[in-house]
């Protein structure tokens, strides 16, 4: 439906316009506005105001997420699909990867590294947790390349060597050793790399 605007306030501060049309406000971006061309006394259809102001809400919902915690694109956009339309959603998601607010890549590989050094999970886990953030494979698998492996030497060897000097493994207990690689694996570690990490404490390298 078409209507004659009948006014328009434009809020410098925040960037906002408010628009009048058929007896009803509609608050939305400055860039919007100009975008649609209207001025007072010329008509708009309010179908496009209506989606604006939509647009506008959803970008300042976006905005308060992202104000607590990093997101990746597909976990912001699965939350704001739960109060606002699909194409309202893609343009946000797409606006705010323009302005650099969403980052897959970037943001993954900061993860996993944090992850890596403060929790000393492997590479397993971190990738199912990624996952779970709704980043992509490549960003995944990108990001866990992109740590040296001596990490995950290091923190595998240190998490089965606490184990032992808790008094939580003995070595010359095979049920002891399967329930140190059951909590090895559950932080993200292969059987194999286990393995390592075991022999390490049982034959700990010569210093001389």
């Amino acid at each position: 439906m078409r209507c004659v605007i009948e006014r328009i306030i434009f809020d410098d501060n925040r960037h906002e316009v408010t628009v009048t049309a058929c007896g009803e406000d509609y608050i939305i971006t400055e860039k919007d506005f100009f975008t649609l061309g209207s001025a007072e006394g010329g008509e708009v259809e309010t179908e496009k105001l209506a989606f604006a102001e939509q647009k506008l809400k959803c970008i300042k919902k976006a905005e308060n997420i992202l104000s607590y915690s990093p997101s990746s694109v597909r976990a912001l956009a699965k939350k704001l699909e739960k109060s606002f339309g699909g194409e309202v959603v893609e343009q946000v998601i797409s606006l705010f990867t323009e302005k650099g607010f969403l980052n897959d890549s970037e943001l993954s590989s900061r993860l996993s590294s944090d992850i890596a050094e403060k929790r000393r999970w492997g590479k397993i886990r971190i990738a199912a947790y990624l996952r779970e953030k709704g980043f992509i494979k490549e960003d995944i698998t990108n990001a866990i390349d992109e740590i040296d492996e001596s990490v995950f030497e290091e923190n595998i060897c240190f998490l089965a060597k606490k184990r032992h000097d808790e008094g939580k493994v003995d070595l010359n207990d095979k049920k002891s050793i399967s329930k140190l690689f059951a909590f090895l694996y559950r932080l993200g570690y292969s059987w194999e790399d286990s393995q390592k990490a075991i022999t390490s404490i049982k034959e700990p390298p010569d210093e001389n």
